[in-house]
């Protein structure tokens, strides 16, 4: 239910985010654009902080606080409807830092109530590639190359799930999970599928990025149209997530038998990426 309240979430701000590319907000009452003009347009976050304080610090006008009867809140920046746009938003980890621009919103996630005091164990970003709307195909590719390298250059490295193949290079193209050391070719890029993703990971935060892109503007001689996510997680998040809601609070006992069928099965899908001609990172280790 947790997953599931969340994705709604992101849906919404995906449609918000297309709605606000194409239409005009002439309709805006007085009071709303006095609010507009409140709005943060530079914001850093971080795991770990409590909603309250998170709010606090950005500032009530510029956060919608969603809280849900199903044991979670969400806390929403956004820069498409309600607030002046594109944003810019800076992830605070150490030397791992980063800035993302051209962002079009932000949601962290607590639990309700907040009995293990995690904090924010989520953030949900999305973002997009300028020019908006009418960007060519082999400039979004190479914005996506840019920032995956900026990342890498900060220390985030490439992140297999624990339980699949650890297909590299080339081979990623057609997996989930591309390896964010590959760069593809401008032919390969505009063959990968829609909701194409990268993981990474940099101590104890996990990264999903994924590249969304209008299907009918798929002609590689015409600009194209590009909408980006990125989750961000902590490591207590990403080891619960492979148990039973019921069995979380007990992972740790868990674990070593959990991660001996993880290990089974990436063997099993490694043998069979083999037979397929695929290239496996044997040098890569679990964080």
């Amino acid at each position: 239910m947790q997953y599931i309240l969340k994705k709604i979430f992101l849906g919404l701000l995906l449609m918000a985010a297309i709605y606000g590319c194409t239409k005009q907000y002439e309709h805006l009452t007085n009071e709303s654009k006095k609010e507009k003009a409140s709005m943060v347009q530079k914001i850093s976050i971080r795991l770990g902080e409590s909603g309250d304080d998170f709010v606090q610090r950005i500032g009530k006008k510029a956060v919608r606080v969603n809280k849900q009867p199903a044991g979670m809140n969400f806390y929403d920046v956004d820069w498409t409807i309600y607030n002046p746009g594109p944003g810019q938003i800076t992830f605070e980890h150490g030397m791992h830092t980063f800035t993302i621009t051209n962002a079009l919103g932000a949601m962290g996630s607590t639990f309700e109530p907040d009995t293990h005091k995690w904090g924010i164990f989520s953030f949900d970003l999305s973002f997009g590639l300028p020019p908006r709307n009418q960007i060519p195909h082999n400039e979004a590719r190479l914005q996506v190359i840019s920032l995956l390298k900026m990342l890498h250059e900060k220390g985030w490295r490439q992140f297999y799930y624990r339980d699949a193949a650890r297909i590299m290079g080339r081979s990623s193209l057609h997996n989930i999970n591309i390896d964010v050391r590959y760069i593809p070719t401008f032919e390969e890029w505009m063959a990968l599928e829609d909701g194409a993703g990268w993981n990474l990971e940099a101590d104890g935060v996990y990264m999903r990025i994924v590249m969304y892109r209008d299907d009918d503007r798929l002609n590689p001689l015409q600009p194209g149209a590009y909408f980006m996510t990125m989750e961000l997680h902590s490591e207590e998040d990403e080891v619960r997530s492979h148990f039973l809601y019921e069995d979380r609070d007990n992972w740790k006992a868990l674990w070593p038998d959990r991660m001996k069928k993880a290990h089974e099965w990436r063997a099993k899908d490694e043998a069979e990426a083999r037979a397929k001609g695929y290239q496996i990172d044997t040098d890569y280790q679990d964080p």
